[in-house]
């Protein structure tokens, strides 16, 4: 208990490296404080994304399924390494590729797999792609998606479908969706949002920066 207290006493005073080398001790003798998400993050303050997944593939007993590429999406989002998420959650969704023979079938004889998405990692997903910024048009695509299937991801979605509208200079119809959105929920928070970036696109009001905007989760 008293290393314990002290790994953390290093931590909350950031001397990181030390908080880490007395975690590790704890962990030769079979006791673990800390997640396994909660430890790669102090790696990831410290910059070893490497020694970061090694944990987190070590917390998932090695596998490299679905929960722990969610899991390293969630960890690179912490960061801003949004193009790092996107790609762990693909992984999540498409899992680890197998390399299987080929055989000669005809084009009518073959059946596309459907992946099931669960809600949360579309989310995701689209969240990933909307912060990269590089693919506006397929992040509205996406938060489309969810705002058909997530009723209680709804407004969400929608508002951040007129988002990624305007970043990919379809003008008119960002302000359509702002508009549905602040008639349907006027005192909603995103509704109220909403307004607010109907003035921005019109010019009457200074645009907003995007890291006061709500987070994914």
């Amino acid at each position: 208990e008293a290393v314990q207290l002290l790994a953390r006493s290093h931590r909350e005073l950031n001397q990181l490296p030390e908080a880490l080398a007395l975690y590790e001790a704890l962990g030769k003798r079979g006791v673990r404080p800390m997640g396994p998400s909660r430890l790669a993050f102090v790696h990831g303050l410290l910059g070893d994304f490497d020694k970061a997944e090694a944990v987190l593939l070590k917390g998932h007993y090695k596998r490299k399924g679905r929960k722990f590429y969610t899991a390293l999406g969630d960890l690179y989002v912490q960061f801003g390494r949004y193009a790092d998420a996107e790609e762990a959650y693909r992984s999540a969704i498409t899992g680890k590729k197998k390399k299987r023979k080929q055989r000669a079938r005809s084009s009518k004889s073959k059946k596309r797999r459907t992946v099931h998405v669960p809600d949360d990692l579309a989310r995701k997903l689209a969240w990933a792609v909307a912060r990269r910024g590089e693919q506006p048009e397929l992040a509205a695509e996406m938060f489309e998606a969810v705002a058909a299937h997530q009723r209680k991801k709804r407004s969400w979605a929608r508002y951040w479908r007129a988002r990624t509208l305007a970043d990919a200079g379809r003008r008119d119809e960002a302000l359509a969706g702002f508009q549905e959105l602040r008639e349907s929920e006027p005192l909603s928070y995103y509704g109220i949002q909403s307004f607010s970036r109907m003035a921005e696109l019109r010019g009457e009001a200074p645009p907003q920066e995007i890291a006061g905007a709500p987070a994914m989760i």
